[in-house]
């Protein structure tokens, strides 16, 4: 078999300068077009869009986008 060990402690400046470098290849890379700022007005989110047409709107369907279409539906229910 094969021994596993325990890792050495990270240290903030490595896992620091880990996020950095993820962070100017994400920016720099192929989905730096993609970036966007979640629809909704409470939400403070950003997130990059793999959608195929790059149209989303809401960082999650789940989250953000089902509350924006509850409340589109009640509003026309009220009128």
């Amino acid at each position: 078999g094969t021994a596993t060990g325990w890792a050495t402690p990270v240290l903030t400046s490595q896992a620091l300068s880990t996020l950095a470098r993820e962070m100017i290849d994400l920016l720099s890379g192929p989905l730096a077009e993609r970036f966007r700022e979640c629809a909704s007005e409470t939400c403070p989110l950003v997130f990059v869009d793999s959608s195929r047409p790059g149209a989303r709107r809401w960082c999650s369907m789940e989250r953000c986008g089902n509350r924006h279409k509850v409340r589109a539906l009640r509003a026309r229910r009220t009128l």
